[in-house]
């Protein structure tokens, strides 16, 4: 939008719009702060409270870890186990033992919160003993100690140890039968005096760590809202826990993750374990950084697609690499701060159309004087020079139509006085013009009469004492014819006599040429212009060129004269100043007007040259120029030479009439 587009709005509108701009910006200038001074304040709040969360329920976690580490090498340790062992080895031993053992064990585990507890032979690997009793059996957990699950590698590391104190924890695996819950297990060996004989193995559910992770269910007594969730991932970027959303309503989790691209099979599973741990992938930026040993706050976007502030860090965990995270959705934790948005916003809309009326109202107090004004001073400037501006209001638009008035009226004198001098002032102008006429027409009449008065004088030289040179120089002649009759001495003396009477001669035709030229009389301007360049060359040695129309061009007697004058002027002042040795003239014809230009190679003629009041040649060529409707420009470059430009207009056809 250019510049041009708001001169030409009104003044009205460019207040209203005013104050609709300075409304806009300072009320949207001001919500936007406030709104990010609050986002700011409820973001580094909300932050702190799920770094406070995470870090209460990371220590949860470990204390409980280190607990459960505890509690497998005091039940290692237990004189009851080695017993137990060796009662159940090789092979489990009689059911009336492993019943006894097993009721013994069972009141542990449920003292305790073991799922289940477990004795493997250190030396073939085979499960000799269990609190769930047959059933357990039937699952092959020799297969199991054997192979490539959590359980299996802690076995093994438990089976390699030396050391009594030894216990491991293992990451979370599926049941064997794939619909069981997911478990971890904490192994220990066995030793009967100094001699390792069996691994235990405590099977550990999930139930204790959802508890620690969702607060008893108790979310939002833990400060986690509507949408907080605090949860564990394992190296594989699957959860360790499971999720609040999944927990609260499974139908709908499973069928936001079936829009999110999760497998059916997956989401099956989910549904018969009623559980996402190792099934729910949370493969997300936090994760990634907790996973790598970073604990951070930050807004990212959770395993659900939802944008989310996370506080995450990495566990301290022997044996296992998890990362523990305390989340809230953004659209919760800045609902306040929306809220305030909304609100900012409504508010700005109040305020907009309260500044709009106030713009109307202010613009029409403001603008009405000034229209008022407007219009008289559009009268003032038509001439009518009688009206004034009523002054209303005592502000700075009265003081304006004061101003105005006051303004108007002497200028109405001044007017008055104005066209008395311009009045007076016209008239001495068309004196001054009538005067420059009159010099005009006496210097053309001096140029004539003193044209007309050389033109008689040459007439008269040439008639009269050329005649009587002529018959001096006959008689002459006819006395040297008889010379023989005069007496010695005489002769020579004749010769003297003839000798000066050519002399002068020519002196008379050459004053009578410098005169008046017979040429431009006898056969126009081109011929007497090309004779005196040439008697110019001839006289001076100066070469001079000159470059003629191919076609004859009418020039009247009287411009002819004039032209021919100027270009005698132009070579006597070549002679005189210039100290040139080229001078080129040429002469064109440019639809009514004759072009002379003449050109020298000397020094080239100086400004203040021009502007002497002394140069009367200078004055002359102008005058003689100006007298016919025709300029002379003349230009010099120092050492470069000068050029003089002739413009006269031709004779036309109404000038000739």
């Amino acid at each position: 939008m250019s510049l041009s587009f708001f001169s030409r709005v009104k003044l009205r509108t460019k207040l209203q719009v005013a104050f609709y701009v300075l409304v806009v910006l300072s009320t949207g200038t001001a919500g936007w702060q406030a709104f990010n001074i609050a986002r700011e304040s409820i973001e580094r709040i909300t932050f702190d409270r799920l770094t406070s969360i995470r870090e209460t329920k990371k220590r949860e976690i470990e204390t409980y870890m280190r607990q459960l580490h505890n509690e497998a090498l005091a039940v290692a340790e237990d004189g009851r186990t080695a017993e137990a062992a060796r009662a159940c080895l090789p092979d489990g031993g009689p059911e009336t033992v492993r019943a006894l053992y097993r009721e013994m064990f069972r009141r542990l585990g449920a003292r305790f919160a073991y799922d289940d507890l477990l004795l493997a032979d250190s030396a073939t690997g085979s499960i000799v003993f269990s609190i769930r009793g047959s059933a357990r059996q039937a699952l092959h957990p020799e297969d199991r100690a054997q192979g490539g699950g959590a359980m299996a590698r802690v076995f093994r590391e438990a089976r390699d140890a030396d050391a009594p104190d030894f216990a491991r924890i293992s990451d979370f695996e599926q049941g064997a039968d794939g619909d069981a819950a997911p478990a971890f297990f904490i192994a220990a060996p066995v030793f009967d005096h100094g001699r390792k004989i069996a691994v235990l193995l405590l099977r550990i559910s999930t139930a204790h760590i959802d508890r620690v992770m969702t607060g008893i269910m108790n979310w939002e007594r833990d400060g986690l809202g509507r949408t907080g969730e605090s949860y564990l991932v394992g190296e594989d970027a699957t959860m360790r826990s499971n999720s609040r959303f999944f927990i609260e309503a499974p139908g709908e989790y499973i069928a936001a993750m079936r829009k999110r691209g999760v497998s059916a099979q997956i989401l099956e599973r989910m549904r018969r374990q009623h559980s996402t741990i190792l099934l729910q992938e949370a493969h997300t930026s936090a994760v990634l950084d907790a996973l790598a040993g970073r604990a951070d706050t930050r807004i990212v976007t959770d395993y659900r697609g939802v944008a989310v502030l996370s506080a995450y860090a990495p566990l301290s965990l022997p044996g296992v690499r998890w990362a523990i995270l305390a989340e809230i959705d953004v659209n919760e934790a800045f609902a306040s701060v929306f809220a305030l948005r909304e609100r900012i916003v409504m508010l700005s809309l109040f305020i907009f159309l309260f500044a709009a009326i106030l713009a109307f109202a202010i613009s029409q107090t403001v603008t009405r004087p000034i229209q008022a004004l407007a219009t008289v001073t559009e009268r003032f400037g038509r001439g009518d020079l009688a009206g004034r501006a009523a002054i209303g209001a005592q502000d700075e638009i009265g003081d304006l139509a004061a101003t105005f008035n006051r303004m108007a009226e002497n200028t109405m004198q001044n007017t008055a006085q104005l066209q008395s001098e311009i009045a007076s002032r016209m008239r001495i102008e068309q004196e001054l013009r009538d005067s420059r006429e009159e010099l005009r027409n006496l210097s053309r009449y001096l140029q004539t009469a003193r044209e007309e008065e050389r033109k008689g004088v040459a007439r008269e030289i040439h008639d009269e004492l050329g005649q009587a040179l002529t018959t001096l120089k006959l008689n002459l002649a006819l006395l040297k014819r008889d010379a023989a009759a005069l007496p010695d001495g005489a002769a020579e003396q004749l010769s003297q006599l003839m000798d000066l009477t050519d002399s002068t001669i020519q002196s008379v035709k050459r004053i009578i040429t410098e005169l008046r030229p017979g040429l431009l009389d006898d056969l126009g301007l081109f011929a007497a212009i090309e004779w005196q360049a040439e008697e110019f060359q001839a006289r001076t040695g100066i070469r001079c060129q000159l470059a003629l129309p191919e076609e004859e061009v009418a020039v009247d007697q009287e411009r002819a004269t004039a032209l021919f004058r100027i270009f005698q002027e132009t070579l006597t002042n070549v002679t005189r100043h210039a100290g040139a040795s080229l001078v080129r003239a040429s002469f064109e014809r440019r639809g009514t007007d004759l072009l002379l230009v003449i050109t020298d190679n000397g020094r080239g003629i100086r400004a203040e040259q021009l502007r002497d009041p002394a140069a009367f040649g200078l004055m002359g060529m102008r005058e003689r120029a100006l007298y016919w409707g025709g300029r002379i420009d003349i230009t010099g470059t120092e050492q470069r030479g000068t050029t003089v430009r002739v413009c006269i207009p031709l004779p036309t056809e109404e000038t000739r009439l």
